[in-house]
């Protein structure tokens, strides 16, 4: 295949949506190219900066680490940080590396669910067939694991002691959850046909995965899927106090994931 015949996968959802074990899998066919740094952050950089901003300097300093683990790491991040300057080496990046045999290649950002629509648009122009797969999760699940990580990595304290905290605090955190938002913008930016919405209840199943395959056009390969990375341990319950204050903050997804997908929505999210 032609590299312009070749699709353009872009992963995005939000933290705690699946987005790493959908990359796994990708990255272990033969027939995909993904990005050896899954999240390139290249897009929410340049376009919410705001946000994001602080991903420039970061490869910045991995591109210059001499005492990084891997020089091919490099490498990679060398290429990232010509992006900052250059828009077409985001595409440059994958055409050096994708091969002829490869279906298509791509890269997964959850953050992109924060680009505005300009931002979609532009990546849009950058091949001429992206697609995009976008994952979704119960929004106070997705939240409440996010606190959790956040409390496993030191950042935060007690998940639980500052969820309250945490959810009247207007950050990137809640804005993440905001998948109607994120799914107006795609509206607009993409023909339906480019975009594929699943979700992380039912995305380690066979069913799935063959929706995904077949949405990107690649054969149908067996996922692993009893593996899910990056996965909290099993969590104290939430308290229903706590609960009713994130059902409350996130009602107007809640409202519109009902109106958009009615009974697609998993029997796990909250009601």
């Amino acid at each position: 295949m032609t590299f312009e015949e070749q699709t353009l996968i872009v992963g995005i959802g939000a933290p705690r949506c699946g987005t790493t074990w959908l990359h796994d899998y990708l990255r272990r066919r033969a027939d995909v190219y993904m990005s050896p740094i899954k999240e390139l952050h290249y897009w929410d950089a340049r376009f919410r900066p705001d946000r994001c901003a602080e991903w420039n300097r970061r490869f910045e300093d991995l591109a210059h680490d001499r005492n990084a683990r891997r020089a091919t790491g490099r490498a990679v991040a060398l290429d990232r940080v010509r992006m900052t300057h250059d828009e077409a080496a985001y595409i440059h990046f994958f055409r050096t590396r994708t091969k002829p045999w490869q279906r298509a290649f791509g890269e997964i950002t959850p953050a992109y669910c924060l680009l505005p629509h300009a931002g979609f648009a532009c990546l849009k122009a950058q091949h001429p067939n992206v697609k995009i797969v976008y994952l979704l999760r119960d929004p106070i699940e997705r939240f409440y694991s996010g606190r959790r990580m956040d409390e496993r990595d030191g950042q935060g304290g007690p998940a639980l002691d500052g969820f309250l905290r945490a959810l009247d605090d207007n950050d990137g955190a809640l804005e993440r959850s905001r998948f109607d938002l994120t799914l107006e913008r795609l509206d607009d930016a993409f023909d339906s046909s480019h975009v594929l919405i699943e979700f992380y209840e039912r995305l380690f199943t066979e069913p799935t995965v063959r929706r995904i395959c077949e949405f990107l056009a690649i054969p149908y390969e067996p996922a692993l899927a009893s593996r899910r990375s990056n996965a909290a341990p099993g969590p104290p319950p939430l308290p229903l106090t706590l609960r009713r204050a994130a059902r409350e903050r996130f009602a107007p997804v809640y409202a519109y994931c009902r109106r958009r997908f009615g009974s697609e929505i998993p029997n796990a999210w909250s009601q």
